[in-house]
């Protein structure tokens, strides 16, 4: 994890941003993204776990430290398993973006695919829509390739560099919705829609295909909210450092 990223001439630390430059070898993300990313995850929790300038209670702490593991375990298995070859010492530049072929990469490298993961799947369970099982079933099921899927929304395959725009990553959070736990009908027809405006280029999950995850259960139920950055820990900054 990649905690502070200088050191000023009185000795000074400066906490890594949201971004992990691409040609970071060790670093799996940055401590202010799992700072958001556990907040994200303690939903149902204490309230105090939400609250960014109190610390909670020892006992609050100690109940919660399990339960959000649990749930980042879950999530880390189901998104492609990035955990497996990380302890087999396999480069973390190797995983994020394999030199010639950027587009085989996991996007579950990069701290914007992160962070929109922990959210939906947490506003999906938060909501009551799917157990969170079948959330990580469906999660699993996705295609865990930087260059497929929901994952170009904010990935430029030519390239191979990421999209950092702002309606990038709000296009990524609502494809992810519609393949985990769509809403609607409207809400596919209208994420296809953005797809394709965005990108130029139709989207290459089919509305049909898209429809399997429109379920009673969750026809009606699902809020989609907006991903919007929560605060940040003191001392993190907002600026962009490498990739996304």
């Amino acid at each position: 994890m990649k905690v502070f990223t200088s050191v000023g001439d009185e000795g000074v630390l400066k906490l890594a941003a949201g971004n992990v430059p691409q040609g970071d070898k060790l670093a799996f993300t940055t401590i202010a993204n799992l700072y958001d990313i556990v907040r994200t995850l303690s939903f149902d929790l204490d309230p105090s776990m939400k609250k960014p300038q109190a610390r909670p209670s020892d006992e609050v702490l100690e109940a919660s430290y399990s339960v959000i593991a649990s749930r980042l375990d879950d999530i880390i298995k189901a998104a492609g398993d990035v955990r497996t070859p990380l302890d087999a010492e396999t480069s973390a530049k190797d995983l994020r973006a394999p030199k010639g072929k950027e587009a085989t990469g996991s996007p579950f490298m990069r701290p914007v695919v992160q962070k929109a993961v922990a959210r939906v799947v947490s506003e999906i369970a938060s909501q009551g829509a799917l157990a969170w099982p079948e959330i990580m079933k469906r999660l699993a099921g996705l295609k865990w390739r930087i260059g497929e899927g929901p994952w170009l929304s904010v990935f430029n395959a030519t390239n191979g560099k990421m999209i950092s725009a702002k309606e990038n990553a709000e296009l990524l959070r609502d494809l992810l919705y519609v393949h985990l736990a769509a809403p609607s009908k409207q809400a596919i027809v209208r994420a296809r829609k953005q797809y394709k405006e965005l990108k130029g280029s139709a989207y290459s999950v089919s509305e049909e295909e898209l429809l399997k995850s429109l379920t009673p259960h969750t026809e009606g139920k699902i809020e989609v909210a907006s991903l919007v950055p929560e605060a940040a820990p003191a001392g993190a900054s907002d600026e962009s450092e490498g990739e996304a």
